[in-house]
């Protein structure tokens, strides 16, 4: 659950940042966050999609 909350947190920051509110999270089996990333398609590139960018 508390991922989940970070990335509605992330999401957040972006529609703050005036993106769209995306963020994403990458937790490993143990719960570890390996990575972390919000929308920033007006900061970034059009096209950018945290999913992705957190994915590579």
């Amino acid at each position: 659950m508390i991922h989940l909350r970070r990335s509605i947190e992330l999401a957040g920051e972006a529609l703050e940042a005036g993106d769209e509110p995306f963020g994403s999270v990458l937790v490993d089996g143990a719960g570890q966050v390996l990575c972390e990333d919000r929308n920033r398609a007006n900061s970034v590139d059009a096209t950018y999609h945290p999913e992705i960018a957190v994915a590579q």
